[in-house]
């Protein structure tokens, strides 16, 4: 069968007009050799050809990386099929829905010439699978939702023109950094989520979307750091965001990313932290004070004489009476402040959820 020409045959007709299944058949490079009318009529947005196009422009960018990883690995182990998810463009471009493929590697002498991808549309939602919006058009409507997946630690999204210079940021970020959305800067996108960014995490945070850039989205963009936000004050966020269009010079031309909130995260790590330094202290000093109780009363079973008359070994076992209550007394300490430092910690980390 010629990999340029559209499929022949029963079979190959009955997928060729199916109102059920999408296929599409592609060079190893991922260029589309030819699609079926459903995946035609999918694409009403696109007015390019899509035979002689990527497939990647077809579907969430992430899921391109996967299919590419996929194939990778089912070419080096000699195998000829493999099945995975994929979020695919819906009809007007503004959203992805998931569909459920099969490829299939078609070799011709012994060689993979072309792939083969039967798909079919499915219905699946997880908090796992959840992704960055493509677009601010859907941004508000899906902050609601995660806002509730994550228990209210998502902040906001943003969508950064990087080669126009302007950002897009939800209502809820807005609201965080002191502005309305009735604001004249919202219009004049004067906007900059990175304008917000710590000084002290700049160096960070340029660092890690420097590797993201040069990796072409292979090396996720995601770190922690502070924003800036009303009234001066400053926030802990894990910042998370990808490229999700290049130019046609490999520059990276827009991005979206999010902000989660890591103020409890900090507290607890903070906590944590105390907590290692009090444990510290508290072994050291009352280990040198337990080790010199115990020294005493050694010191004086040493040189306690058992032929002694019993006014001087009466005076003895005072003394061994007296360092055994000290010593017992510091342990009854060492027990009261951890139990202090228990009580102390659980409390706080009640506080920070």
């Amino acid at each position: 069968m010629n990999p340029y020409t559209q499929l022949s045959g029963t079979v190959e007709d009955l997928l060729s007009s199916s109102n059920y299944f999408y296929v599409v058949k592609m060079d190893l490079n991922g260029i589309v050799l030819y699609a079926n009318t459903k995946f035609h009529n999918q694409l009403a947005f696109y007015k390019g050809n899509v035979q002689g196009t990527k497939f990647s422009k077809f579907i969430f960018p992430s899921d391109h990386s996967k299919y590419q990883n996929l194939l990778e690995k089912t070419l080096h182990l000699k195998e000829r099929n493999f099945v995975m998810d994929i979020r695919k463009l819906s009809h007007d471009g503004f959203d992805f829905y998931w569909t459920r493929w099969e490829f299939s590697i078609y070799s011709i002498e012994g060689r993979p010439q072309y792939i083969l991808g039967l798909g079919h549309k499915i219905e699946k939602f997880s908090d796992i699978n959840i992704d960055l919006p493509v677009g601010i058009q859907d941004v508000h409507i899906k902050n609601e939702i995660i806002e509730g997946l994550f228990e209210n630690n998502l902040i906001g999204f943003w969508l950064w023109d990087i080669l126009k210079n302007k950002d897009q940021l939800s209502l809820s970020l807005m609201g965080l950094l002191g502005f309305s959305s009735n604001g004249d800067q919202l219009y004049k996108g004067n906007l900059k989520w990175k304008k917000n960014i710590h000084p002290e995490d700049k160096k960070l945070v340029n660092t890690n979307l420097q590797e993201h850039f040069n990796s072409f989205g292979k090396v996720p963009f995601h770190c922690e750091f502070r924003i800036k936000i009303a009234e001066d004050d400053e926030k802990w966020v894990i910042g998370y965001g990808k490229v999700v269009e290049w130019s046609s010079n490999g520059k990276a031309s827009k991005m979206v990313g999010g902000f989660f909130d890591a103020t409890g995260k900090k507290k607890s790590e903070n906590l944590l932290k105390k907590q290692n330094e009090f444990l510290r202290n508290l072994n050291f000093n009352q280990s040198h004070s337990m080790r010199a109780k115990l020294a005493n009363i050694i010191g004086i079973l040493e040189v306690m004489d058992p032929k002694a008359n019993m006014v001087d070994s009466l005076h003895f076992i005072k003394m061994l009476k007296s360092e055994a209550k000290k010593l017992d007394q510091v342990l009854k300490q060492s027990i009261a402040k951890t139990n202090r430092l228990d009580i102390s910690y659980m409390s706080e980390a009640e506080s920070t959820r």
